[in-house]
């Protein structure tokens, strides 16, 4: 018998930009234009802040993909603040996004183009 792949439908796609003291967050909905970037502090309050106005778009933490490069240990509190509410956090290194990006097309045992490997991750919550 052949295993389902589930396949999830976002609602909105959030990208974040981390530094060592502040992180900018830009989002966008499916065929909806992109948000203006915002910048937050990196602590519990901004944090807080990124929670409430990404709720304010109405998606569900769990139909949202957080898309952040692992820039040193920076993108760790912001990732597993976002992963115990429920939202999908991919963590990317841009070292292999760069290199993956100049890689041929392929398809996969799956199905898909170039990305046997490059499926978002979700960040375990249980702690």
């Amino acid at each position: 018998m052949q295993a389902r792949e589930h396949v999830v439908e976002y609602q909105l796609f959030v990208g974040v930009d981390i530094a060592a003291l502040t992180a900018t967050i830009a989002w966008q909905a499916p065929k909806q234009k992109p948000s203006k970037p915002i910048t937050i502090e990196q602590t519990p309050e901004g944090f807080s802040s990124l929670h409430q106005r990404l709720l304010r778009t109405g998606a569900q933490p769990d139909r949202m993909l957080v898309v952040m490069e692992a820039t040193g240990i920076y993108w760790l509190s912001l990732a597993t603040f976002l992963a115990r509410l429920g939202y999908v956090v991919s963590i990317v290194n841009s070292a292999q996004a760069h290199h993956f990006a100049r890689v041929p097309p392929q398809t996969g045992e799956n199905g898909c183009h170039r990305c046997s490997n490059a499926h978002p991750a979700r960040i375990s919550s249980s702690t």
